[in-house]
């Protein structure tokens, strides 16, 4: 497949509740997609049932892209999901990106944004992390946090299923193998050989 719809989501919490939100929102949104839903119809739509649904303060995090895997080129949106970071082969420099909207179910607020555009030159990469990996502490209580994921992604990698890998092996290891407090998802894209691919654990 060329275009490849990717998405990473964080709802607020622990147990149950919030895994059923994030099973129910990606029902809708699977669906939605295959039936050609716009994403700003379905964007709104998720948050106007959300801001419905959940108690105050309550709240979930989404990045929601649309991947051209041959022209390389990612456009996306971030609802709360942050940091994204992004490595530039060319300068050897990561670049930190922050979320444009604030989380959905929050405030009820119009689809009028405009979408981030990535273009990737080779071997760039885009790396999308959840809470559990920043979060993550050590047995002197210092947190893995962005530095860590930026050192990751200074390391040569084979593929961004690799990167996607080591990400999770190098939490493992720096929280001594300590049970995860919180949800670890990764999303990875990168450009190789012409082409971007995609990994995720």
């Amino acid at each position: 497949m060329n275009h490849l719809v990717l998405l990473l989501g964080d709802a607020m919490g622990h147990g149950m509740a919030p895994a059923l939100i994030a099973t129910e929102l990606r029902a809708i949104l699977r669906a939605s997609i295959r039936l050609g839903v716009h994403h700003r119809v379905l964007v709104e739509s998720m948050n106007e049932q959300l801001c419905d649904d959940l108690p105050d303060g309550h709240f979930m995090t989404l990045l929601m892209g649309r991947l051209d895997r041959q022209r390389c080129l990612f456009r996306w949106i971030s609802f709360g999901q942050a940091p994204l970071l992004l490595w530039r082969e060319k300068s050897k420099k990561v670049e930190v990106m922050h979320a444009q909207r604030p989380p959905l179910g929050l405030m009820r607020m119009p689809a009028d944004y405009v979408p981030e555009v990535t273009l990737f030159d080779e071997g760039d990469v885009f790396l999308a992390l959840s809470d559990g990996f920043f979060e993550a502490r050590n047995g002197e209580g210092s947190c893995w946090g962005l530095e860590g994921a930026k050192n990751l992604l200074r390391k040569e990698m084979e593929s961004a299923q690799a990167l996607a890998t080591a990400c999770v092996r190098c939490v493992e290891e720096f929280s001594e193998n300590a049970p995860a407090q919180d949800d670890r998802t990764v999303l990875v894209i990168r450009r190789c050989r012409g082409e971007a691919e995609v990994g995720g654990r």
